[in-house]
């Protein structure tokens, strides 16, 4: 009986162990109630500038993100809805001199919620 009643208390800690582990995890963004945008640049050439809630954006300016070919990179932002606008910028050089192009890509809305992690691949 005793051995039946210490097996119970131990099983009931790792539970209780356990479930306090486990919320532990997310319990930092829910309290900031934020979310992750992850953004990959699946390209070979061009640097992608990812630009989040602007009405307009400049050639000349930097983005909130700047991703490089092959790369991934991510922001922590408020949950809610976002936009996100994103140029791929080209730099091309013959000899000693270079062109500079710019092409605007698909715009996005997106949605994000407390503690989730959005991919976004272009």
């Amino acid at each position: 009986m005793k051995t039946t009643k210490k097996l119970s208390t131990l099983l009931l800690l790792i539970i209780l162990v356990n479930a306090i582990s486990c919320s532990e995890d997310t319990s930092e963004c829910d309290l900031a109630n934020t979310g992750i945008i992850y953004v990959e640049n699946s390209r070979d050439k061009g640097v992608l500038q990812v630009h989040l809630n602007k009405s307009k954006i400049s050639i000349n300016g930097s983005g909130d993100l700047t991703v490089l070919p092959g790369e991934k990179a991510n922001i922590q932002l408020p949950a809610g809805q976002h936009n996100v606008k994103t140029n791929l910028i080209i730099t091309t050089c013959v000899g000693a001199r270079c062109s500079v192009s710019s092409t605007r890509l698909e715009e996005k809305d997106v949605n994000l919620s407390s503690c989730e992690s959005l991919n976004l691949i272009y």
